[in-house]
């Protein structure tokens, strides 16, 4: 019998909660699966932009693991992830436009 390979996403979310990528089972990794999506969303509604670098799967990834453990006892955002979400928020609204100005070119 061979192992199930995960994409790197859920590994890492497992990682985060304590859990073993090779123990999971398929209702599990569908759990998980979902909360990585549910992350997506909702940070893309809150205007963040993932590009898939490091940075961005280490927030999709905090971001989700929020969203699991919430799943039992509803909690605010760990600061951390406040902060990052935070730090992406300012970070885009202070990134100056290329095409600011050109509002009237033809």
């Amino acid at each position: 019998m061979s192992a199930t390979t995960y994409e790197p996403e859920i590994v890492m979310l497992c990682t985060d909660l304590g859990l073993l990528p090779e123990n999971l089972d398929d209702r599990l990794a569908a759990l998980l699966q979902a909360k990585l999506d549910t992350a997506q969303q909702q940070l893309h509604d809150a205007g963040i932009v993932l590009k898939g670098g490091l940075d961005d799967l280490d927030l999709l990834v905090s971001y989700a693991a929020w969203l699991y453990r919430g799943r039992v006892k509803q909690q605010d955002k760990p600061l951390m992830l406040q902060r990052m979400l935070h730090n992406r928020q300012v970070s885009k609204a202070t990134k100056p436009n290329p095409f600011a100005g050109m509002e009237d070119w033809p």
